[in-house]
C-alpha cells in the first residue's frame, strides 16, 4: 500500500512540473514556443520575428514565438503620442532607449514602449542605476528634480491644469518600495471660454441668429442680409471700425467678444472702403497669451506683409511702437508674408504680460507702400 501511495505522489508531482512548464511555453510539433506580450501604447509598435512582421500598431500584441527566435520591436511616435522615450520589461526595468530593440526569445517576455503625451507633459521617474527623471522627453540626472514637477505646470488647449496625479512623497514612497518606473500624469479640468458674438445686418449661418456665445478658437460663418431697397452691400466692419472682408459670406475664428456690422450704402455711392488692421489679445485656458490680427485692404490694394510689434513683461508708449523704432526700443517683431488679404493671424507668448501693436504693410492703388497700425494693447 505504501509503495502504491508513493507511486501516486510521484505521478502527481510529475504532472505538476509539466503544468508549470506549460505556463511559460507550449510545444507544437516538437518546437518550444514562448509567449511575447507587448502592451498597448499611445504610439505605434512593430514586432518582427525572424525578420517577419507579426504586429504593427498601437493596440496590444500577444503572440507565441519559437524559442531562440530573433525578435525586433520598433517604436514610432504618432500624432496621438509624444516622442518615444524607452523600452521596459514587465517589471519596468529599462531595457533600451533606442526606438528599435532586438533580443533572442529565450523565455516568456513582456516589453513595453513608453512615450510622452501629445499634449501637456507626462513625468516618468526611472529608478535604475542612473536614477534619471524624464520630463516630456528631456532627461535630468539627479533625483533632487523630484520637486520640480510640483512647481511646474502643464498645458492643454481648452483645459485648466489642476495638478499632478502623484505628490513628491508618493513618488519617493513608490521608488523606495522598488518600483522601477513611476508615472505621473497631469490632471485637467475642462474650461470652455466663451466669446459674445453679435451680428448687425446679417446672421450666423447654421444658427439663424444674430447673437450667440461661441467657444474661443471656434470657426463660425457669417452672412449678410439682402440689401434694403436703394442700398448695396460693400463689406463687413468690426466694432473698432476695421473692415473684415468685402464678401457677403465669410468665415471667422472667434478670438474675443466682437460685433460684426454689414455696411450698406446708397447704390449710387462708390465702393470705397479704407484699409485697416486691428489687434486682440486673449488669455488661453493654459495661461498662454495669444495675439490676433485682423486686417483688410480694398480690392484695388494688395497686402505685402503684416504682424505684431511687442514687448514681453513691459509697457511701451504707443507712439514708440513702430517698425522704425522697434530696434531702438528693444521690441520684438513677428512679421508674416501675405497669405490671404483677409482673416486672422495668431502669435503665442508664454510671458506673464505683453504690450503689443499690430501692423500691416500694403501697396495702395497708386502702387505706393503704406504702413498702418492698430491701437496698442496691454494684457
Amino acid at each position: 500500500m505504501k509503495k502504491m501511495i508513493r507511486k501516486i505522489i510521484t505521478a502527481l508531482f510529475a504532472i505538476l512540473l509539466m503544468l508549470s512548464a506549460f505556463a511559460s511555453f507550449v510545444v507544437v510539433n516538437d518546437k518550444k514556443l514562448y509567449s511575447l506580450s507587448v502592451p498597448a501604447s499611445n504610439g505605434s509598435v512593430e514586432v518582427k520575428v525572424n525578420g517577419e512582421v507579426k504586429h504593427n500598431g498601437g493596440d496590444s500584441c500577444f503572440i507565441s514565438v519559437p524559442a531562440g527566435a530573433d525578435v525586433t520591436v520598433t517604436a514610432a511616435a504618432t500624432e496621438n503620442s509624444g516622442e518615444f522615450m524607452f523600452w521596459t520589461d514587465g517589471n519596468r526595468n529599462t531595457l533600451s532607449e533606442a526606438s528599435a530593440y532586438s533580443f533572442k526569445m529565450l523565455s516568456a517576455k513582456e516589453v513595453r514602449a513608453w512615450f510622452g503625451t501629445s499634449e501637456g507633459t507626462r513625468l516618468l521617474y526611472r529608478n535604475d542605476n542612473t536614477t534619471k527623471q524624464v520630463l516630456g522627453g528631456a532627461t535630468f540626472a539627479k533625483p533632487e528634480h523630484f520637486n520640480n514637477h510640483l512647481a511646474s505646470s502643464s498645458s492643454k488647449l481648452g483645459y485648466v491644469f489642476k495638478g499632478w496625479s502623484l505628490s513628491v512623497e508618493e513618488i519617493k514612497s513608490k521608488m523606495a518600495a522598488g518600483d522601477k518606473l513611476v508615472v505621473v500624469d497631469p490632471i485637467y479640468e475642462s474650461a470652455e471660454l466663451l466669446a459674445d458674438i453679435k451680428v448687425s445686418g446679417g446672421t450666423i449661418v447654421g444658427k439663424n441668429v444674430d447673437e450667440i456665445k461661441v467657444p474661443l478658437l471656434e470657426k463660425i460663418t457669417i452672412r449678410a442680409n439682402d440689401a434694403p431697397v436703394g442700398k448695396k452691400f460693400v463689406g463687413w466692419q468690426t466694432s473698432d471700425g476695421v473692415y473684415v472682408t468685402e464678401s457677403a459670406t465669410f468665415d471667422v475664428i472667434v478670438a474675443r467678444d466682437e460685433v460684426f456690422t454689414a455696411i450698406f450704402v446708397d447704390t449710387s455711392s462708390p465702393d470705397n472702403v479704407a484699409a485697416g488692421v486691428s489687434l486682440a489679445i486673449t488669455n488661453e485656458a493654459d495661461g498662454t497669451l495669444r495675439l490676433w490680427s485682423s486686417h483688410f485692404v480694398p480690392k484695388t490694394c494688395s497686402v505685402v506683409s503684416y504682424g505684431f510689434i511687442y514687448i514681453k513683461d513691459g509697457i511701451v508708449a504707443e507712439e514708440n511702437m513702430t517698425l522704425e523704432r522697434a530696434e531702438e526700443m528693444n521690441l520684438s517683431i513677428a512679421e508674416y508674408a501675405r497669405a490671404d488679404r483677409n482673416g486672422l493671424l495668431t502669435c503665442t507668448s508664454n510671458s506673464e504680460s505683453i504690450c503689443a501693436r499690430a501692423f500691416m504693410i500694403y501697396l495702395d492703388e497708386a502702387g505706393n507702400t503704406q504702413i498702418i497700425y492698430s491701437s496698442a494693447m496691454t494684457k
